[in-house]
């Protein structure tokens, strides 16, 4: 995904560095629509006229989203509902509800992935 918003600055006529753009890949995950909408974005902040680094994209991407995403994520799996739907309503006060989806799919993902790795006994000293 890093390559690809590297291409996508480029097409958009500027340039994103490589932490930048990993930076943006953590947030966005595969949504290159939303990926895209952010380096216009960014573009914009830094006016065409330098390359995107990374403290850029800390500065004006969706990072506080994803913490709403954290927030709510962890209220579902606690199995409350109110905190849950609380979250979900302050991120449709600033994100698109597909938006928010794909955040959410991720974040269930990672979780589960991380238990994978658990379960298959990563992370344990072999020694």
């Amino acid at each position: 995904m890093p390559e690809w918003i590297m291409s996508e600055a480029k097409k958009q006529g500027g340039a994103i560095d490589r932490p930048g753009a990993a930076r943006l890949a953590e947030m966005v995950g595969e949504q290159t629509r939303i990926a895209s909408q952010e380096i216009s974005k960014l573009l914009t902040y830094v006016n065409f006229k330098r390359t995107i680094e990374a403290e850029d994209v800390e500065h004006v991407s969706i990072v506080s989203a994803q913490a709403d995403v954290f927030e709510m994520v962890d209220a579902l799996g606690e199995g409350n509902a109110k905190n849950a739907q609380k979250a979900l309503h302050q991120l449709l006060e600033d994100q698109e509800s597909f938006a928010i989806f794909g955040m959410i799919v991720r974040q269930f993902r990672l979780i589960l992935l991380a238990r994978e790795t658990i379960d298959a006994g990563g992370g344990q000293n072999l020694a």
